[in-house]
């Protein structure tokens, strides 16, 4: 008799999977190593069977012997870890108490693996405890958190997919008069509605989400690995989605008419007091991953005249880079100087690197080097783009060099203008 199936299909069914495992052998009386080995060997059968996404963890009572049993079935060809699977069971299962039975069962492509608790337990107090386990509110919680912020990043990968779609039937047109003024129409519509679905479709639920996990979060005592790790992966898909839709509003103001700039005074801008504003930022970014990371500021002339936005989201851009392909216990390194009239944002860590036979294509549009960070963050191939035509439009240079032993060095150079800096935006740097 089956009292509960659990289809383990994603990342969140481990977490959701452990906690029932762990009210199964609290409540049938397994007590130390005995407990300790069977969740943490149905954890790892548990998590062989998300990666097929092709199996399911059963709790229920044998009848005929009258003892509570969990069972955990997959396909034969997942990859369980077999040295811990038999040496940890074996152990589990010899001595004279022999309070917990196992059998692996082969049945054409699938395996299915069974417990059996051999110890005389009611088996509604063993259900009822399966049934309402601690963990089952929070974890099915933080899944639908984390189903809904996988929607949203979907929503927002096919809209930026359609910005450059736009973008680029844009520039086909340039030199056809008649259809150059129909396209810039089409394309503004596109941005505007873009822009508008940033603003409210997407910064709204990222809003709601975090809102969630900040009153989840006090709620939730004694958290394990599993869940801290959950949480971890909720604040940085939401970290990632500001900073792609900052690179998507930059992308849509670089193609703006040159003479709506003339109309406008533009104003000079302290690249070290920005720079400040953005390291303060993600100087969090960088706690969470271990890394360490410096500013240091060598002239008291660091004025440029430029966009601030523009300024901002090159800086931020260029260091984002750092963080997201150094490993935890490096460095970044940023320094602001002046060299030759002009003033330089140099970006140095000891990561990953580029290597050397794609490095003309870094700034090439919607060019992923490397498909995720060191610590598994997504990237989409647009922020050194958008930081190649900011600097550009800027009037200045940037260029990246391999360093010894390993990492990355980026030199950006933006032209020095004497003068005094417009204070800083109030808004919130991205």
């Amino acid at each position: 008799m089956r009292w509960l199936t659990i289809p383990l299909r994603r990342e969140a069914d481990v977490l959701l999977a452990r906690g029932r495992l762990r009210a199964w052998a609290e409540a049938t009386a397994l007590t130390g190593l005995e407990r300790t080995r069977i969740i943490t060997v149905g954890a790892e059968l548990v998590r062989a069977a998300v990666n097929t996404r092709d199996g399911n963890i059963e709790f229920g009572w044998d009848s005929q012997m009258e003892r509570s049993f969990c069972l955990i079935e997959l396909p034969s060809h997942a990859d369980v870890p077999a040295d811990l699977v038999e040496v940890e069971l074996a152990r589990a299962t010899e001595g004279k108490r022999n309070t917990l039975r196992f059998e692996a069962l082969r049945e054409g492509d699938r395996t299915r693996y069974r417990f059996v608790a051999n110890v005389a337990v009611r088996a509604e107090d063993v259900q009822r405890a399966v049934a309402e386990s601690p963990d089952a509110t929070a974890v099915e919680m933080l899944r639908e958190q984390n189903l809904e912020m996988a929607r949203m990043l979907g929503t927002l990968r096919d809209r930026e997919a359609e910005l450059v779609r736009a973008l680029d039937e844009a520039r086909r047109s340039a030199n056809e008069a008649t259809a150059h003024a129909l396209h810039l129409q089409e394309v503004s519509k596109k941005k505007d509605e873009i822009l508008a679905i940033a603003s409210h479709d997407i910064r709204s639920p990222i809003a709601a989400a975090k809102g969630a996990l900040e009153l989840l979060e006090p709620t939730l005592e004694n958290l394990n690995d599993d869940q801290k790790h959950l949480l971890g992966v909720a604040r940085r898909a939401a970290d990632s989605v500001v900073h792609l839709l900052a690179n998507l509003m930059s992308t849509a103001l670089i193609d703006r008419d040159d003479d709506v700039e003339d109309q406008i005074q533009t104003p000079i801008i302290d690249v070290a007091a920005v720079a400040r504003e953005v390291i303060e930022l993600m100087a969090v970014q960088a706690r969470h991953k271990g890394l360490e990371l410096r500013l240091d500021v060598d002239s008291d002339a660091t004025t440029v005249r430029g966009d601030l936005m523009w300024i901002r989201q090159v800086i931020s851009n260029v260091v984002n880079n750092a963080l997201k392909f150094t490993p935890k216990g490096g460095h970044v390194h940023v320094a602001i100087g002046k060299a030759e009239g002009a003033v330089t944002l140099v970006v140095e860590d000891d990561g990953v690197g580029i290597p050397t036979d794609k490095a003309d294509r870094v700034f090439a549009n919607l060019t992923k080097l490397r498909p995720r960070g060191t610590a598994g963050e997504r990237g989409t191939g647009i922020g050194l783009f958008v930081t190649k035509q900011l600097v550009d439009r800027l009037g200045g240079t940037i260029a990246l060099a391999p360093r010894e032993p390993a990492g990355t060095r980026f030199e950006v150079r933006i032209p020095f203008v004497e003068g005094t800096p417009a204070p800083l935006s109030d808004s919130t740097p991205v």
